[in-house]
């Protein structure tokens, strides 16, 4: 299996989808130059591939400047992508990258991975990833203009959620903050809101929107199948026809959100939104174990079952996705069923 093979591009159906919903920002991405960090990723990829799309689709000249540290190795995943002047990669890392520009007006900054596993031993890494990449990002917007960043948070920011089955609304950072040493047991996630804290006080400081999106679960194409996400390493079961592992009791509820609109989604917030966090994510709750047991079903393969699947603990992590759809008027296009 080539790279290419276990990295396919978004289907050309999804990226018309989009570009039809976004085709009333048109005018506001029109002439842009965005900085995109984290565009070498699971959900940077659909950001980019997304807004390409939509750029060529209806003629926008808008520039993409892609952060990264390994551009060559971003081609050779992409190649595709390396044959337009409307995306200029930019070698570098997040915590001291220099640009050339003189002016960019909008950024996107999504940069450290989610997947804990490539942070293990290395909590103080990731850490001054966050932090330091922030502040630079930060750094980056007062000396070129920028006009509007959107950070790109998680919903782990809120901690764990037991025995509850009420969504999960925006709470404040702030308040966030003062029980993360009770309620945020990893490093990334207290590290995300705390990078949150920094974008809310530049935006005040400095008179600039900042929208926070708090992404919950996605899937689609370029889902990371060995992450220790749920649903990819279900996938990777399929993928390998072996057995559908379950490494939990399965009592915990998720939801998943496709491609297609967290791409409508993130494009609206960093064009519409304003400082203050969205959760992102479908709010369709589905059990684990249900969910291991369709696709066990669906694809003919025994299940296998890591924990104790009578335990009483529940976690219930769905988001309250109302802000989203009544400020903003997003919706989502895509079942939860569809998009599994």
């Amino acid at each position: 299996m080539t790279l290419q093979d276990s990295f396919p591009r978004i289907d050309d159906q999804d990226l018309n989808s989009i570009s039809t919903r976004l085709f009333c920002l048109n005018d506001q991405i029109d002439n842009k130059t965005i900085l995109i960090t984290g565009g070498t990723g699971f959900l940077g990829k659909w950001l980019v591939e997304s807004l390409l799309h939509l750029c060529e689709t209806n003629n926008l000249n808008t520039k993409m400047l892609i952060l990264s540290r390994n551009p060559v190795f971003f081609v050779n995943q992409l190649p595709h992508l390396n044959r337009t002047n409307r995306i200029e990669l930019v070698k570098g890392d997040v915590r001291d990258f220099f640009l050339k520009h003189k002016k960019i007006d909008f950024i996107i900054h999504g940069a450290t991975s989610p997947n804990l596993n490539k942070y293990v031993n290395q909590e103080k890494e990731m850490a001054d990833i966050i932090i330091s990449g922030t502040k630079r990002i930060l750094e980056t917007a007062t000396a070129t203009d920028t006009e509007r960043i959107l950070y790109i948070s998680t919903g782990n920011v809120y901690g764990a959620i037991q025995n509850s089955s009420v969504c999960i609304s925006e709470i404040p950072d702030t308040i966030l903050m003062k029980q993360a040493d009770n309620f945020i047991p990893d490093c990334y996630s207290r590290n995300k809101l705390i990078a949150e804290i920094l974008c809310n006080e530049y935006a005040i400081k400095h008179g600039i929107t900042i929208p926070i999106a708090r992404v919950f679960h996605q899937t689609g194409a370029y889902i990371p199948l060995n992450s220790g996400n749920a649903l990819g390493d279900f996938l990777n079961c399929i993928l390998a026809k072996k057995p559908i592992l379950l490494k939990s009791n399965g009592a915990a509820f998720r939801s998943y959100m496709y491609g297609t609109d967290f791409c409508v989604w993130m494009y609206n917030i960093l064009t519409r939104g304003i400082s203050q966090p969205y959760n992102v994510g479908n709010n369709e709750p589905i059990q684990l174990i249900e969910l291991a047991k369709d696709l066990s079903q669906k694809y003919q393969l025994p299940l296998t079952i890591k924990g104790d699947i009578d335990s009483s603990r529940n976690i219930y992590f769905i988001p309250d996705i109302n802000r989203a759809k009544f400020e903003l008027g997003l919706t989502l296009e895509v079942s939860q069923n569809t998009a599994i």
